[in-house]
């Protein structure tokens, strides 16, 4: 029985623990992220208590590699945005007026395809033809006084630089978003908070248009200073426990 109470203790206590783990949290709202490489409002901007301090484009194998590094007044958060591009996906759009919906579908291709600069946006090369893909992601997040964690995609803009019948595609599978546009007019594109955000052409024969005017969020969390010393002392009760019940 005695073995039994310890065990059921020290499951309670690190129940507590878990329980305990109140953070002090902040969501910063990265807006309207562009194709370059400067701070300032044609290229990002964001809506927490710091700001982005650096932002360093790269070209690695034809893709883009940004790296941001985000200070909020006490701690640094760094990450990557990458943007993928590959041609060769199957898309079936049903729009036929200027419009949106949810029923296109998007079958991805494999074959590796270089990023591009339309506008200020983004293009599988200059432009984005039927069956090209962007495909952007978030990764290494890194903060110095805790943890950090990406939110997800929350909104992209179908950049329309020329021509129209634009038809744009959000994601993989089937029951997607879809839009077409045209005539100096871009469009606003439902990405539904997608942690890997796939953007497909299904029509862009009168014209160019990319992708432009990202928002993504990523939550910041620094644990309470209680919870480092209720850690602590649960270490220390679950080493006694373990030295009593061997002795």
């Amino acid at each position: 029985m005695k073995t039994k109470n310890q065990t059921t203790l020290l499951f309670a206590a690190f129940a507590s623990l878990a329980l305990a783990q109140v953070s002090n949290a902040e969501t910063i709202a990265f807006t309207d992220f562009n194709n370059v490489d400067t701070i300032g409002a044609n290229a990002v901007s964001e809506n927490g208590a710091g700001s982005i301090t650096s932002l360093v484009r790269t070209n690695p194998s034809g893709d883009y590699l940004f790296k941001f590094t985000y200070f909020d007044g006490v701690e640094t958060l760094t990450f990557d945005l990458n943007v993928d591009g590959f041609s060769g996906s199957t898309v079936t759009q049903s729009i036929t007026t200027n419009t949106t919906g949810n029923s296109g579908e998007v079958t991805l291709g494999a074959t590796a395809a270089d990023v591009g600069l339309v506008g200020s946006g983004f293009g599988v090369g200059t432009n984005i033809a039927v069956g090209e893909t962007l495909l952007f992601t978030v990764t290494n997040l890194v903060y110095t006084g805790g943890s950090a964690t990406f939110d997800g995609f929350n909104l992209a803009n179908g950049l329309e630089t020329s021509g129209s019948n634009h038809k744009g595609i959000v994601g993989s599978g089937t029951g997607l978003f879809e839009a077409r546009w045209s005539g100096g007019s871009n469009e606003a594109l439902t990405t539904g908070g997608a942690s890997n955000l796939y953007i497909s052409s299904a029509g862009s024969a009168s014209g160019a248009w990319g992708v432009s005017d990202l928002d993504f969020t990523i939550t910041t969390a620094i644990p309470e200073p209680g919870t480092y010393a209720l850690l602590a002392g649960l270490t220390g009760l679950a080493f006694v426990m373990i030295r009593r019940r061997r002795s």
